[in-house]
């Protein structure tokens, strides 16, 4: 198996994990909710906010790592040394590559956007 078909599989496949427990480990009775009438209504609104959740929580991990921020500069007591730092670690060029975390959790999140527009397309 390749890296990127692992990559790419395994936030797949913890999409369809994360989708697949929801309406069985959702805490409906502790909530007052009854499960055989709200179990599809929570299990699309579930999906639908942590696939979104993850989509903007990625896209900030992969937009912080690539480009100067606030800590940068004060971790490197002033603006100058920040932009030394940053030229000099690679980071201004993108050459991280995109097999990184934050790329992971876009790809998980856009999983789960899309089982959630499966959801809703299958409870019409």
């Amino acid at each position: 198996m390749t890296r990127e078909l692992r990559f790419w599989g395994s936030a797949a496949g913890a999409a369809a994990s994360f989708a697949a427990l929801v309406p069985l480990l959702f805490p409906f009775h502790a909530l007052g909710l009854d499960p055989s009438t709200d179990r599809a209504h929570i299990w699309m609104l579930s999906t639908f906010c942590a696939g979104w959740l993850a989509l903007m929580l990625g896209l900030g991990g992969v937009l912080g790592s690539r480009y100067l921020g606030v800590r940068d500069v004060y971790f490197a007591r002033g603006v100058a040394p920040a932009v030394e730092q940053h030229r000099g670690s690679g980071r201004a060029g993108g050459s991280r590559g995109w097999m990184n975390a934050g790329v992971w959790t876009i790809a998980f999140g856009s999983a789960l956007l899309a089982i959630y527009f499966v959801l809703l397309a299958t409870q019409h």
